[in-house]
């Protein structure tokens, strides 16, 4: 083969998972309350450790941007969690977070919880760390669908 039909044998193979590869974005609104809907739960193994992980992802559904322009839509990670040592603690507390405030013991009804969280309307605050150097995103209550701005 060629260099050339290598190449268009590497283009081939990859262009559909290419097309419909969801981008990464580091973005994350500014610090405030909004409301957001979860648009993914996506979950799989850590390269490092094997561990279990779980990516949440929301949307918003107000607010506006660090440009005052509307923020609606814009997609940010709500959560990224893991079971790797000395992480259960933090998973457990989403869990908590998206259970009514109530503690979920068992780690299979709490998988449960976060695995089924797709379409889910959420009040989410974002805060300054310690260092207010960077922002997280805390889920503050689980709302009604119908509670959620038209």
């Amino acid at each position: 083969m060629s260099e050339q039909q290598d190449y268009a044998a590497i283009v081939a193979k990859y262009s559909d998972p290419y097309a419909n590869a969801e981008e990464f974005s580091d973005w994350v609104p500014p610090v405030g309350e909004y409301t957001a809907i979860v648009d993914a739960v996506r979950s799989g193994a850590l390269k490092d450790g094997g561990h279990p992980y779980w990516s949440v992802n929301a949307k918003l559904a107000d607010g506006v941007d660090e440009n005052g322009e509307s923020a609606e839509g814009k997609k940010f990670q709500l959560a990224f969690l893991s079971l790797s040592p000395g992480r259960e603690g933090l998973f457990k507390s989403f869990v908590k977070s998206i259970n009514g405030g109530q503690s979920e013991d068992d780690l299979g009804a709490a998988i449960q919880l976060v695995n089924g969280l797709a379409g889910t309307v959420v009040r989410v605050a974002v805060k300054l760390d310690k260092t207010g150097k960077y922002k997280n995103a805390y889920v503050q209550e689980v709302l009604a669908s119908e509670e959620a701005p038209a």
